[in-house]
């Protein structure tokens, strides 16, 4: 098991909440809990400060599903991460790649031979259902009209996602200077690796295939084609991931399309 730097990933999120969180709190403070047009390039900087954060603890979520043995493992480090780019089910994936990595990470350390340190199981479980809250309620609160109950929301998290991090550095950085322990449970038969660029563009037309109007549903298609292709060589999570949100992208465009489709029929008959 590889170190890993807690300067890196502690430093690097912590600087990017604390020099992003002013950018995008001051436009709302500004605006009277509305983002104005004049504070725009504001809002840009703490997303771009966010979006660093966010990509340095997908790192890290790697990292940490990767420590704990196949054999005890839910999941895999490319599922774990993947499957966060879901709308709407992201939210449950958060509480599987947070607490769920908590619940395998005790396992495995009860499992060990070794001197493998156990995490604490309430502070992941706080931070996914604030994730969970933000990403669903906060998202109602800003259609309304009030995006700073989002922010609200996940203010707590500001301070619970650096000690996480702390926490996840501290364990697999105690636990790689251990030797490697054996953990009860049936040997796993190696699986032969793949290409994975299938994988990958089916992801990323998947990902775009929800947003991209009109555009969404080729986007959608060729995901699902790709993904099966991919998943014909090798099966592999992102391929996964590209099929299901492929799915969602060409059945909300497929669903829209025709409703307008069935609307333009109307009118052109005069029913509506």
């Amino acid at each position: 098991m590889d170190n890993v730097s807690k300067r890196f990933y502690f430093g690097s999120y912590l600087a990017a909440m604390v020099i992003g969180t002013p950018f995008a709190i001051g436009p709302m403070i500004a605006g009277g809990g509305k983002i104005q047009e004049e504070h725009l390039p504001f809002t840009i900087v703490a997303g771009l400060f966010g979006l660093y954060g966010f990509v340095v603890f997908l790192i890290l979520i790697y990292k940490m599903w990767k420590a704990i043995p196949s054999s005890v493992a839910r999941t895999t480090p490319g599922k774990a991460v993947g499957f966060l780019f879901i709308p709407v089910f992201n939210l449950y994936w958060w509480f599987i790649v947070l607490r769920g990595w908590a619940q395998d990470w005790n396992t495995y350390a009860a499992k060990s031979g070794a001197k493998v340190p156990r995490v604490s199981e309430a502070l992941p479980l706080g931070i996914a259902a604030l994730l969970a809250l933000g990403g669903s309620v906060g998202k109602v609160a800003g259609l309304a009209g009030a995006p700073w109950i989002g922010t609200l929301l996940t203010c707590p998290n500001c301070v619970l996602i650096p000690l996480f991090i702390l926490q996840v550095c501290n364990v697999l950085n105690k636990t790689s200077s251990e030797p490697a322990a054996a953990v009860a449970g049936p040997t796993p038969i190696p699986q032969q690796r793949g290409p994975r660029s299938l994988g990958i563009t089916s992801l990323v037309l998947g990902i775009l295939s929800i947003p991209l109007p009109y555009l969404g549903l080729g986007c959608g298609i060729a995901a699902i084609v790709f993904a099966k292709k991919q998943r014909k060589l090798y099966r592999e999570p992102l391929s996964t991931a590209g099929l299901v949100t492929g799915i969602i992208g060409t059945a909300y465009w497929g669903l829209t399309v025709t409703l307008l489709l069935f609307i333009g029929v109307l009118v052109g008959l005069d029913v509506v």
